[in-house]
Parts: C-alpha cells; sequence; structure tokens
C-alpha cells in the first residue's frame, strides 16, 4: 500500500488534533508529536515494563 498515511493522534492534554506535529522519536522507536497549542509533548503508546497492572498487590 503506498500513501496510507496516520492520522495524528488527538493531544491527551487539550485533546486538539489540529496543533499536534511530530515531535522526533523516542529511544524506544516509537514517534513522540508535540501539540503546539498547550506546549506538550506526548507519545501514542508508552512502554514501562516496570508498571504492569496485572501483577499490582491491592489490599
Amino acid at each position: 500500500m503506498i500513501g496510507i498515511k496516520k492520522p495524528f493522534p488527538n493531544c491527551p492534554h487539550c485533546h486538539k488534533p489540529i496543533t499536534v506535529r511530530k515531535h522526533g522519536k523516542a529511544r524506544s522507536g516509537i514517534q513522540r508529536y508535540f501539540c503546539r497549542g498547550c506546549h506538550k509533548a506526548f507519545q501514542d503508546k508508552y512502554i514501562y515494563f516496570a508498571y504492569r497492572e496485572s501483577e499490582m498487590i491491592r489490599p
């Protein structure tokens, strides 16, 4: 498939899709984005293996 572009995600902070632009890549290789509306950077997906909900001990 040629020419299929993934749309930019909504900003998780201000929820505006129009103000989002690419902002490089994280060390894990995942695309980072920057919101020009609220001036915050974010990723579509976060990989953090230390926190796993299934292994949490609940009282």
